[in-house]
């Protein structure tokens, strides 16, 4: 039997509407909206590249009255997204930790050997970011556009040095806020797109 050629462009048009949908809730779906950005190098249902964070531009700075704040930036490469259907891989820069945002817990409680309570901290250094932990972002029924920022939370190392030249190296959680780049936000788009499922 023979279509007419009504028939098959009606064919045509119910097959277009159909991927129309298609495509246009891949990116809605419930499940699908979420985005874990994988900073610690693991998730729990995903090979992710393995995360590295490069702090030789982050200094921390030693305060008149004690506290310790940071300058400068760290830089986040090899960045995972995961989504229900999908996952992005980014091998480059990522995203940038602004120094003046992080906030480290207080690590007085953590230290222990020969100092007594009025020895004051009289230099700091940074050893190193030793864990990010991984953030979920876009949570609810409709992908947003790409962060411009992530929060993000972690243990960094200090290396501290005491008025009676006691060193000691303490590693202390952290929150900061980290700068996305345009290489995230095109891997951010390129999340479900319908071509590459």
């Amino acid at each position: 039997m023979r279509r007419t050629a009504n028939e098959v462009i009606r064919n045509l048009e119910v097959r277009i509407a159909h991927l129309e949908r298609r495509a246009s809730t891949a990116k809605s779906a419930g499940p699908g909206a979420g985005v874990e950005v994988c900073l610690s190098g693991s998730s729990r249902k995903n090979r992710v590249l393995d995360t590295v964070v490069d702090t030789s531009q982050l200094y921390p700075i030693l305060g008149r009255t004690g506290k310790i704040t940071f300058n400068g930036l760290a830089k986040i490469e090899g960045v995972s997204l995961v989504s229900y259907m999908d996952r992005q891989d980014i091998h480059g820069e990522a995203a940038f930790i602004d120094g003046t945002t992080i906030e480290i817990e207080d690590f007085s409680k953590y230290i222990m050997g020969p100092r007594e309570e009025n020895d004051l901290i009289t230099k700091v250094s940074l050893a190193s970011i030793v864990s990010l932990k991984n953030t979920m972002e876009s949570k609810g029924y409709v992908r947003s556009a790409p962060p411009s920022t992530l929060d993000v939370s972690g243990d960094l190392e200090l290396e501290i040095q005491y008025s009676n030249s006691y060193w000691v190296s303490v590693t202390v959680g952290f929150t900061a806020l980290a700068k996305t780049t345009d290489e995230f936000d095109d891997a951010w788009l390129d999340l479900d797109n319908i071509d590459d499922i």
